[in-house]
């Protein structure tokens, strides 16, 4: 993600669920194998400080999904 400009909450919570795939697929087979899905609203959420609620979201996802 760093690579693709990614290197803050922020930018992740700006960022498409799409092109954090495509980084992710360009990264190789170990990478894309993960779901972005929930990643940009989690990461604002981080972003917002609302730690406590992200923990308890975190906690019902399914690897993050």
């Amino acid at each position: 993600l760093h690579e693709g400009g990614i290197t803050t909450w922020a930018k992740l919570a700006d960022a498409s669920v799409e092109s954090i795939q495509a980084l992710l697929n360009a990264a190789g087979p170990a990478y894309a194998i993960h779901n972005p899905s929930t990643w940009p609203q989690q990461s604002a959420m981080a972003r917002d400080g609302k730690f406590a609620e992200l923990r308890a979201w975190q906690a019902e996802l399914d690897g993050g999904k």
